[in-house]
C-alpha cells in the first residue's frame, strides 16, 4: 500500500488537524462557561415571562398569560391580547415549551436549550470563518475566541429568551445566502435554507426583518454579477415567499394593530439631527459587545476606507475580485444599524438609546474585523518595513519595534476577551466601576452565587406560618419585578393587582372568570389562600395595606408602616433590588454584596408582622 495513501490526512477542510483541535478546545471551554450553575441567578423579567408562557403552552396548548390562578400582567397588562395571549413573536416561548418537555419544568431548562443552540451557533461561525478566511486559520481562531469566550456572549447565550436562536438564525441566513450567491448555477438548497433562516429570525424577533434586508443588500451588492436572468427570477421568488410568510404571521398574530407600543417621545429634535444622534449612540453602544473595541473599530474603518479606495481605483473587473472580509463585515454591521436607526422611534437623548440586546447577534460579524485588526497590528512592522520613516528606527530599532507590535497585539487580544476596559476607557456602567476583569467576575459569580431579592423573598415566604385567609403584602417600589415573582411563587400564593382600570384592555380582562381579585385590593374577594399584593396601587398609606398579616417592604418606609401596627421580624441583608441577571454589561451586576454595601440603608428589605390593632390615617 502506498504510504501517502495510507497516512492520516493532516488537512481537514483547508485547516490542519491541530488547528481544528484548537477550535474544539475553545468551544469546549465556552461550553463549560455557558452551562456552569445554570439555575443561578433566578430568571429576571424577560426570562420569567417566556418561561411562564412556555409552561402554559406545554400544559394547555395555548400560551396564555392566565394560568387559572395568577396572571402575567406585565406592565399593567399592556402586552395582553383579547384572548389572553402575549404580544410577542412565537419562537421564544415555543422553545421554552420544548425545553420543558425535554428537561422538565425547572429554572434551568430553557437556559440549557439556549446553551446548546449557542454551541451550534459557534459551529456555524467556525464554518463561516473557514469560508471567509481559508488561508488564515490563526486569525480565524482569534475571531472565534473573541466570541466564544466573551462575557457579553456568555451572558446573552445563557438567557432563557430569544438571544441564542436569533443569533443562530441570522448567522445561518448570511452563510446560506452568500453560499448560494457565490455559485453561478444550482445550489438551491442554500437559498431554501436562507429563506427558512430568515423566517425563523423574523418570528423570533421582528427586528430580524431589518437584518434580512441589510444582509441581503450587502450580499447582493457583492455577488450580483453571478446572477443570470433565471437566478434573478429564483431570488425574487424566494424573497416574495419569505415576505408572504412573515406578513401572514405578523397580521395573523394581531401585532400589526399594536404598533403604538413601539413609539417613544421624540422631544424637540427634528428628523435628521435625531437620526444622526441616534446613529452616534448606536455606534458607541455597539462597542459594549466587546468583539470590536472602539480603538480597533476606528482602525478597521481606516483600513477598510483605504481598501475601498484601492478597489475604486482598480477599474478592471477581473482584478477587482470579491470584497475583503473586513469591508464585507463592517458593511453588514453598519447597514443593519443604519436601517435600525431609520425605523426606530427611540429618542437620541435616552440613556440606553436602542437597546444593545437588539444588536447582540452582530458579535460574530464584529469579531472578524476585530481579529483582522489584531493580525494587522501583529504584522504591521514586517509588512510595512519600507514605509516606516527612518527617524522611527532611530528612536526604536526595527527588531524592538517589531516585537512591540506583537506584544501589543497579544495584549489587545487578552484584554478584549477578558474585560471591557479596551471597549470603554471611561466607565459607562450605571452602578459602579468594576475593579476586576469581566471574565474573572463572570466565573466568580457562577461559582459563588450572590443573594437576589426574589430568591430572598421566596425563601422568607416559605418560612412564614401562613394559613388560609392570611394576606401577604409586598411593596415593590417598582423594584421587586412582577414576572420573576409570578414565575417563582405562582403555585404557592395568589398574586394581586397586575392589571387595573388603566390597562389598555381592562374591560376584556374584567370579564375573565375568577379575575376579580386582580381588580380590588380586598383579601375577602378570593379566600382560597394567602394573597400576595404587589404593584402600583399599593403604597405604605394605602387603604388596604394595614390589613395584611405580613409585609415585605423597603426600610425607607418603615416609620410609616410601624405606625400602622407592624413589627420587624426579619431583615434581608445584601439583597440587590434590581434584576442584575440582565445580560447587557451595562446593567449586569457581578457583585451584589459590593454594590449593596455602597448603597443607602434605605434600600434594605424588611419583613414585618402585624400586631395589635393597626392605626389608620
Amino acid at each position: 500500500m502506498n504510504k501517502a495513501a495510507a497516512s492520516i490526512p493532516t488537512e481537514v477542510a483547508g485547516w490542519s488537524r491541530n488547528q481544528w483541535l484548537m477550535f474544539v478546545g475553545v468551544g469546549l471551554l465556552s461550553a463549560i462557561l455557558l452551562t456552569l450553575n445554570l439555575s443561578y441567578p433566578l430568571p429576571w423579567n424577560d426570562e420569567a415571562t417566556m418561561m411562564f408562557l412556555g409552561k402554559q403552552l406545554l400544559e394547555t396548548g395555548h400560551a396564555s398569560v392566565w394560568d387559572g390562578r395568577n396572571m402575567m400582567g406585565y406592565r399593567n397588562g399592556h402586552y395582553i391580547t383579547d384572548d389572553l395571549s402575549f404580544f410577542y413573536p412565537p419562537v421564544p416561548y415555543t422553545l421554552a415549551a420544548i425545553a420543558m418537555a425535554i428537561f422538565g419544568v425547572h429554572d434551568w431548562s430553557y437556559r440549557l436549550l439556549n446553551c446548546l443552540l449557542a454551541l451550534v451557533t459557534l459551529a456555524v461561525f467556525a464554518a463561516v470563518l473557514r469560508r471567509e478566511l481559508p488561508k488564515r486559520p490563526y486569525v480565524s481562531l482569534i475571531a472565534f475566541a473573541l466570541v466564544a469566550l466573551q462575557p457579553a456572549f456568555l451572558l446573552f447565550m445563557r438567557q432563557a429568551n430569544y438571544y441564542s436562536i436569533f443569533m443562530l438564525a441570522n448567522l445561518c441566513f448570511y452563510f446560506s445566502l452568500r453560499s448560494w450567491m457565490q455559485q453561478s448555477r444550482g445550489g438551491h438548497a442554500w437559498l431554501a435554507g436562507s429563506v427558512l433562516a430568515g423566517v425563523i429570525s423574523f418570528i423570533t424577533l421582528y427586528f430580524g426583518a431589518l437584518w434580512v434586508l441589510a444582509c441581503g443588500l450587502i450580499v447582493l451588492a457583492e455577488n450580483w454579477r453571478n446572477l443570470n436572468k433565471r437566478r434573478w427570477a429564483i431570488l425574487v421568488g424566494a424573497g416574495a415567499l419569505w415576505l408572504a410568510i412573515c406578513c401572514y404571521n405578523f397580521f395573523a398574530s394581531g401585532v400589526a394593530g399594536f404598533a403604538d407600543k413601539y413609539t417613544a417621545f421624540l422631544y424637540n429634535y427634528s428628523w435628521v439631527p435625531r437620526k444622526l444622534l441616534l446613529m452616534l449612540h448606536s455606534l458607541g453602544a455597539s462597542s459594549e459587545l466587546d468583539t470590536l473595541p472602539w480603538p480597533l473599530g476606528v482602525l478597521a474603518l481606516a483600513v477598510a476606507g483605504r481598501q475601498i479606495w484601492v478597489m475604486y481605483q482598480n477599474k478592471s473587473k477581473t482584478d477587482r475580485g470579491p470584497w475583503p472580509a473586513l469591508v464585507r463585515h463592517l458593511a453588514l454591521c453598519l447597514s443593519f444599524m443604519v436601517i435600525l436607526v431609520l425605523v426606530s422611534f427611540e429618542s437620541p437623548i435616552a440613556a440606553a438609546g436602542i437597546d444593545i440586546r437588539y444588536r447582540h447577534f452582530l458579535m460574530p460579524f464584529f469579531a472578524i474585523p476585530g481579529a483582522l485588526m489584531i493580525d494587522f497590528i501583529f504584522n504591521f512592522c514586517r509588512a510595512n518595513k519600507k514605509q516606516i520613516p527612518k527617524w522611527v528606527y532611530e528612536i526604536i530599532p526595527y527588531p524592538s519595534l517589531n516585537k512591540l507590535s506583537k506584544v501589543l497585539a497579544v495584549l489587545i487580544t487578552f484584554f478584549t476577551i477578558t474585560t471591557d476596559y479596551v471597549s470603554q476607557p471611561v466607565s459607562r456602567h450605571d452602578f459602579y466601576d468594576r475593579p476586576l476583569p469581566d471574565l474573572y467576575l463572570y466565573v466568580r459569580e457562577l461559582v459563588t452565587p450572590q443573594a437576589d431579592v426574589v430568591r430572598a423573598v421566596a425563601e422568607a415566604i416559605d418560612e412564614l406560618p401562613l394559613k388560609e385567609g392570611d394576606t401577604l403584602a409586598i411593596h415593590t417600589g417598582g423594584k421587586l419585578e412582577y414576572p420573576p415573582v409570578v414565575w417563582q411563587l405562582s403555585d404557592k400564593i395568589l398574586i394581586c393587582c397586575q392589571i387595573d382600570r388603566y390597562s389598555r384592555n381592562f374591560r376584556t380582562l374584567a370579564k375573565v372568570s375568577d379575575l376579580a381579585h386582580f381588580l380590588r385590593l380586598d383579601p375577602e374577594v378570593n379566600p382560597r389562600g394567602p394573597t400576595f399584593v404587589s404593584g402600583r396601587p399599593i403604597y405604605p398609606k394605602g387603604k388596604n395595606l394595614y390589613k395584611a398579616s405580613y409585609i415585605v417592604i423597603y426600610r425607607k418606609y418603615i416609620p410609616e408602616v410601624i405606625d400602622m401596627g407592624y413589627r420587624i421580624i426579619k431583615t434581608f441583608p445584601f439583597v440587590y433590588h434590581f434584576a442584575y441577571s440582565r445580560p447587557e454589561l451595562r446593567y449586569h451586576i457581578y457583585d451584589s454584596d459590593f454594590f449593596f454595601a455602597h448603597q443607602p440603608s434605605g434600600e434594605q428589605l424588611i419583613l414585618l408582622q402585624a400586631f395589635g390593632k393597626a392605626k389608620t390615617k
